[in-house]
């Protein structure tokens, strides 16, 4: 999960980072960084968790349309958005105590099995 979780975290910076780039160079290039949920495409069999799992289509369509209206983040489901506010205002141990054991978001891959 580490690894999978720091490759999510490089893209959101990277993509932040060319975003801004292309601003400071007057340059006509939208970024839109698309941070879901787990989509149910069996990437994700087996996860088992209280915010619901993700269909692709309605992703596909989220993403088009934020994409066509130069959506800085597309984040799926709406309650994702508070992620990143809560993580920069509360302190450290009251968000992982908060997501891990009131959201249960940590122990949502204890039963992953992937696609096979």
């Amino acid at each position: 999960m580490s690894v999978y979780a720091a490759s999510k975290w490089a893209v959101i910076g990277w993509s932040d980072s060319l975003r801004l780039e292309m601003k400071q160079l007057k340059l006509n290039v939208g970024v839109t960084t698309v941070t879901p949920y787990y989509i149910n495409t069996g990437m994700f069999d087996g996860v088992k968790s209280i915010i619901p799992i993700l269909k692709p289509e309605k992703v596909a369509r989220r993403v088009i349309r934020g994409i066509e209206r130069n959506k800085i983040y597309v984040s799926m489901p709406w309650s994702v958005h508070f992620v990143r506010l809560a993580q920069g205002i509360l302190p450290f141990r009251f968000f992982d105590w908060f997501v891990g054991k009131v959201l249960g978001v940590y122990k949502t891959m204890e039963h992953f099995t992937g696609r096979k």
